[in-house]
């Protein structure tokens, strides 16, 4: 569908009726560098959805119906700055969910319904994340050292969750 569209660099399907990604739908997105597909009805991310956009910096599936997003999803994404995932039905992060994305800085997970947040959650941004926004979500638990050596950490907002008790190892190794 892009082919043609090398120099393409912001594209928005925002308010549209999008239930699925097809892979082979990005390509010729080789220079994208912003991405909205905010309020439409995505209900997953499957794995490597975004390989055609190497040069993609920012990436916005905010209002959707997401509920899953599988391990290495978005593992071509390099360059990839700020992802927002906020008021969708996201319950867990999985494993390697941000697996390769080297130079993320910024991830907002608000209104979603995630519960616990463990050790390796973040594993691989310890030393590129400065912004986690995750209020409004369902999170009773964090796990002692789950923002371990994330060096680069300014911002976090946890706030409207349920969270009952902060462990005094919580933020421990926070900068």
């Amino acid at each position: 569908a892009f082919i043609h569209l090398t120099s393409l660099h912001e594209l928005s399907f925002s308010s549209n009726l999008l239930r699925h990604l097809n892979v082979d739908m990005f390509i010729g997105l080789d220079n994208l560098r912003f991405l909205v597909l905010d309020k439409n009805k995505l209900t997953s991310i499957e794995f490597d959805t975004f390989r055609h956009m190497p040069n993609l910096r920012v990436l916005s599936l905010h209002d959707n119906l997401i509920e899953t997003i599988e391990s290495f999803s978005f593992v071509s994404l390099v360059h990839l700055r700020s992802i927002d995932l906020g008021n969708n039905r996201i319950v867990e992060i999985a494993p390697d969910m941000f697996a390769g994305l080297v130079n993320l800085e910024e991830i907002f997970m608000n209104g979603n319904k995630l519960v616990s947040l463990n050790h390796d959650t973040f594993v691989g941004l310890e030393d590129t994340l400065t912004t986690l926004y995750l209020p409004e979500n369902n999170l009773m638990y964090i796990e002692a050292n789950a923002f371990e050596k994330l060096t680069q950490l300014s911002y976090i907002y946890l706030a409207s969750n349920r969270l009952k008790r902060i462990d005094r190892n919580t933020f421990a190794g926070v900068a």
